[in-house]
């Protein structure tokens, strides 16, 4: 059986105005829930995943519950879930908005920096026996212990920071994990192994035993991918497709007691074996391998003695899609849940009670289909009625008959003219166009006159003529003489400027008029061009160069829009401003400049048909930003922020356009929210 859905969740969405209620209505969201970063099983035999879109619970095959940050996450990159002792869920986010996270009663109790974790950036967690949380985060390791309050029902935790400068793995470590004995071991990809005995204590650090084994000792292969203690003591340190090296120390740091063994990929251990492994509840060891093939160790609870050893091959069903390991699970009853690494979700392997017979084997597929190529949206382009979206995973198109896929690429930018979408990628340019329900997609690279393949930036001049933002050669600039599927008559013109060279390069393009250009260089500031009558010839080029010497508050210039009339708007790191060059653009002097604070950096920049200013306003959500017809007064200015408290998908707004309707797409990181504003 095979378990597909996608999701499209509806809202209202409550934002409060400066002295006045606004509204406006969450049209539909969409995560991305394709990738599955962790999986854990419950007690109830429920499965747990976490995904770039939030948490998913399934509770049969064609049933489960999906939480957002909207609906009380602090974000949406899951890294990894836990099953307490007690049976409480918790997860982590690996992002600068997230921290830990555990489900009370239906609602998501958070643990971050403001009650004492060391970061919110989280990469692992582990539980002892004892039921505290141990979590590995980019500033330290630490522990939480939690209380529930019976008055309340909720849930409070003393946090504390381990800290040791015996190692930098303590410090920013990678991984976590508790062995049989309850000591927590962490590491770093390129370094040692650090042991932590807290003695039961682990608020007290007084009684902690730190001990460091060096990699170099233990003859361990970097990077060391994962750590995975056995259920009888040892500790198996696995090396992608280099076997793994099992370490038992005895429980001290004298190096006498120590035992070490290697198993070397293809020789006693499979071929291509990926880091993921398991043990199930008989101590059978699962070693999946990249190429997605599964195999079984009987043997592994003695691994210092290979002689009882017996491997077996576990072949999927050929109707089964090809898979690439992203972890592996095993839950009582030793059955298995295997994350793909392709897009396809989990599969879950019910051997009935007979691991090395295949011949009543069963095989179920468990997967949220999300129609968006990937979780990092970055641009919205609209074409005849068709809303197209690019991410960092390619380009998909809407049209009456759902999404349909466009661009298999990593997609940085995408701009629309008339019924063609130009694309820009790290392998070139793409003209992308529908007809007759079919995409028609043509490559422009080096070969057809592209000055280079890696293309960070588009927009559409009002000639027609495609610039693209190269950031190791300048720009380059397509004339496709309206055919934008045959290169045969194209012009191109390469301008460079030693400023496209700073910074991330072009990374915004904006057109005031017919020839003058403006573009935005990242941390590099902006910089103008006239280029007169004559694209293509720099005697009568004109180029004004904006940045924090010439008085840009912040100096960064990620978006760029320009208006009608002498409104230039530069979205930067901690400011949006408006600019009014004056006449003369090289002379600076009589230049009317204004900046809008904002909460971080401002990629995506856009106005309404009734002049209204949106921005994305970084990792704080967006905001709709009234200027009363004034941009160079604030004082009349009002203003509204839109979060995942209000129902924004997620509040790391990457992009954001308005669609010829009015609505307001806006990509984030885990996919995008359209929003009606009444």
């Amino acid at each position: 059986m095979t378990a597909r859905a996608w999701i499209m969740g509806l809202g209202l969405l409550l934002v409060l105005a400066a002295g006045a209620y606004a509204e406006a209505v969450v049209e539909f969201s969409m995560a991305f829930t394709d990738r599955v970063n962790a999986v854990a099983v419950d007690q109830d035999g429920l499965i747990w995943m976490g995904t770039p879109g939030g948490v998913l619970r399934w509770d049969a095959p064609d049933s489960y519950v999906h939480w957002t940050a909207a609906d009380g996450l602090p974000d949406n990159w899951v890294s990894d879930i836990v099953v307490a002792p007690d049976g409480a869920i918790w997860v982590s986010m690996a992002t600068w908005l997230g921290g830990v996270s555990t489900l009370v009663d239906g609602r998501w109790t958070t643990f971050d920096e403001r009650n004492g974790l060391v970061s919110d950036f989280v990469r692992d967690l582990a539980v002892d026996e004892s039921g505290s949380i141990w979590a590995a985060t980019a500033d330290g390791l630490c522990a939480l212990t939690p209380v529930r309050d019976p008055e309340t029902g909720g849930v409070t935790a003393t946090i504390t920071t381990l800290a040791w400068d015996g190692d930098p793995a303590v410090a920013r470590p990678e991984g976590v994990a508790v062995d049989v004995s309850g000591r927590v071991w962490v590491w770093r990809k390129w370094g040692n192994l650090v042991v932590l005995d807290a003695n039961r204590t682990p608020h007290d650090p007084s009684d902690d035993v730190w001990t460091l084994h060096t990699a170099d000792r233990l003859a361990v292969e970097q990077p060391i991918e994962r750590v995975l203690p056995d259920p009888l003591g040892s500790i198996w340190i696995t090396h992608r497709s280099r076997g793994a090296t099992v370490f038992d120390d005895g429980q001290t740091a004298d190096p006498a007691d120590d035992r070490i063994v290697s198993y070397v990929s293809g020789e006693g251990f499979p071929s291509d074996s990926s880091s993921f492994l398991a043990f199930d509840d008989e101590n059978r060891l699962w070693v999946p391998t990249t190429r997605g093939d599964l195999y079984v160790l009987a043997g592994a609870e003695t691994p210092f003695d290979l002689s009882d050893d017996s491997w077996r091959e576990t072949p999927l069903p050929e109707e089964l899609p090809p898979w690439g390991p992203r972890g592996l699970v095993a839950e009582d009853g030793g059955n298995l849940w295997l994350i793909a690494g392709n897009r396809e979700g989990v599969i879950h392997l019910d051997h009935g009670g007979t691991p090395t017979n295949g011949t009543d084997d069963r095989w179920d597929e468990f997967l949220v289909e999300s129609q968006l190529a990937s979780h990092d949206v970055r641009a919205f382009a609209f074409t005849g009625g068709h809303v197209w979206v690019a991410s960092d995973g390619g380009v998909v198109v809407r049209t009456d008959d759902g999404w349909q896929e466009a661009l298999s690429a990593s997609v940085y930018g995408i701009a629309g003219q008339g019924p063609v979408v130009w694309a820009g990628t790290w392998g070139g340019l793409f003209a992308l166009e529908l007809v007759d329900g079919e995409i028609v997609s043509t490559r422009y690279e080096t070969e057809q006159g592209l000055a280079d393949n890696y293309v960070n930036a588009v927009a559409v001049d009002p000639l027609g003529r495609v610039w693209c933002g190269l950031p190791r050669v300048g720009v380059s600039v397509l004339d496709p003489a309206d055919t934008p599927h045959d290169s045969s008559d194209d012009q191109w013109v390469l301008l460079t400027h030693d400023a496209f060279l700073e910074g991330q390069g072009v990374g915004a393009i904006g057109f005031e008029g017919s020839s003058r250009v403006w573009f935005g260089l990242g941390e590099a500031g902006a910089i103008a061009l006239d280029f007169g009558s004559t694209l293509g010839d720099p005697s009568d080029d004109l180029w004004v160069r904006y940045d924090r010497a010439g008085g840009m508050p912040s100096g960064g210039v990620y978006s760029v829009l320009i208006e009608d009339g002498p409104a230039i708007w530069l979205g930067g790191c901690s400011n949006v401003v408006v600019l009014d060059p004056g006449a003369d653009l090289v002379d600076t002097d009589d230049d009317l400049l204004t900046a809008i604070h904002q909460s971080n950096c401002t990629a995506g920049l856009t106005k309404d048909s009734e002049g209204v200013l949106w921005f994305a306003d970084g990792w704080n959500g967006i905001r709709r930003y009234d200027l009363a017809g004034t941009p160079h007064i604030l004082e009349d200015d009002s203003w509204h922020l839109i979060r995942t408290s209000d129902g924004l998908l997620d509040n790391r707004t990457t992009t954001l356009a308005i669609g010829p309707d009015g609505r307001i797409w806006i990509g984030t990181d885990a996919g995008l929210t359209v929003l009606r504003w009444e």
